[in-house]
């Protein structure tokens, strides 16, 4: 074999490592930039949780207010209605209406679900960009003012529970402790959620969602 042909697979063999590094560094550049994208995300969702759950306690005051002013109980119950509606989900505006139902109202548990989210996916795009974990076998926290963002979400509203007229409005069986999506139960309480009955199978090549009838009756 002559050194001219030795020289040509060498020199192929280089540019297809050339190739490879290539597409790697592009990956990796991706998968940085997607991390950067999923923490402002996390960022914006911080920001939007602390904002109205300060929302949420100043809508308390004057709640308290109002009800301690009430001289009918149809005016009491009247002025528990801002409150519920802002500590459940999302609700849009309705029309007919210049109060606050005349607005669309967040919703403390969608603001929860998206902060709760918005930290998966950042934990996902770490691991996607290589990064080891804080603490081996554990979620890596998102840290906001020392603070450990979802740490904190449990107890976020138990300060409800220390408010008398609450606490006698919504009856003695409801908790307010550690009750951070306003249910009927508190977390510890909730029950494991069911595996989900639906599956993905192909057919003729595209993947379609079917409910496996085994799942569905483990449900």
């Amino acid at each position: 074999m002559g050194r001219g042909a030795r020289g040509s697979r060498a020199s192929s063999r280089s540019g297809s490592a050339d190739d490879t590094a290539s597409v790697q560094d592009l990956e990796q550049r991706e998968a940085e930039r997607t991390l950067a994208q999923a923490q402002a995300r996390v960022v914006s969702a911080v920001i939007e949780y602390d904002g109205y759950l300060d929302e949420i306690k100043r809508i308390t005051k004057s709640t308290i207010q109002a009800y301690r002013a009430a001289r009918l109980h149809s005016q009491r119950q009247d002025s528990f209605d801002q409150l519920t509606a802002m500590l459940g989900p999302y609700l849009p505006a309705r029309g007919g209406f210049t109060d606050w139902r005349g607005r669309d109202v967040k919703g403390m548990q969608s603001v929860t679900v998206r902060l709760v989210e918005a930290v998966v996916a950042w934990r996902k795009a770490r691991m996607a960009a290589g990064l080891k974990p804080v603490t081996e076998g554990l979620p890596d926290p998102f840290i906001w003012n020392n603070v450990n963002v979802l740490a904190r979400i449990p107890s976020a509203l138990d300060f409800l529970g220390k408010i008398e007229e609450l606490r006698h409005w919504y009856g003695t069986e409801y908790q307010f402790q550690g009750n951070p999506f306003s249910r009927a139960c508190t977390l510890e309480e909730r029950p494991v959620t069911p595996p989900s009955a639906m599956v993905t199978v192909i057919l003729d090549d595209v993947p379609v969602e079917q409910v496996n009838q085994r799942l569905l009756e483990k449900r």
